[in-house]
């Protein structure tokens, strides 16, 4: 009786190791598959659009932010009425700068002035080309997300 006892003990405690096991390496297997299906993704290097922070080299104005911070302050020419309109708010344009270095989809955001923002499009549009962002070694296009002050004096 103390040996069919101890039997079903030690048959029952491998079964239930067996199935604890099993569950363990199906889990994973699942996880393994998942990282390896993220890696496997195709990438789309022609038209996909990388955002800031997935991009492994950022675009980049010649000069740098203070070279586009002057050439805008030279270009966007504007009343005193539509500037203290505006006030001492920021004016956000978001855009993608292409694998050519040009820009496309200008969007004007946070803007108080209509005359503002058609101004701030247009020295866009006639920007000089930006060196375009980079990943996997590859020239892409990116997003971008310009801050500017206008000049209030």
């Amino acid at each position: 009786m103390k040996n069919l006892i101890l039997l079903l003990t030690l048959l029952i405690t491998t079964i239930s190791f067996a199935q604890t096991e099993s569950q363990v390496n199906r889990e994973e297997t699942r996880t393994v598959e998942d990282k390896m299906e993220a890696t496997q993704r195709i990438v789309d290097y022609e038209n996909e659009i990388f955002r800031d922070g997935s991009i492994e080299i950022n675009p980049e104005y010649p000069g740098g932010p203070e070279a586009v911070d002057t050439y805008l302050k030279k270009k966007i020419k504007v009343s005193k009425e539509e500037l203290e309109k505006q006030g001492n708010k920021k004016i956000y344009a978001q855009f993608v700068i292409e694998k050519n270095g040009s820009l496309s989809d200008i969007k004007v955001l946070n803007s108080s002035s209509t005359e503002l923002s058609e101004e701030f499009t247009k020295a866009l549009k006639k920007m000089p080309k930006w060196k375009p962002a980079k990943q996997n070694n590859q020239i892409v296009r990116s997003s971008y997300i310009l801050v500017f002050k206008p000049n209030t004096n």
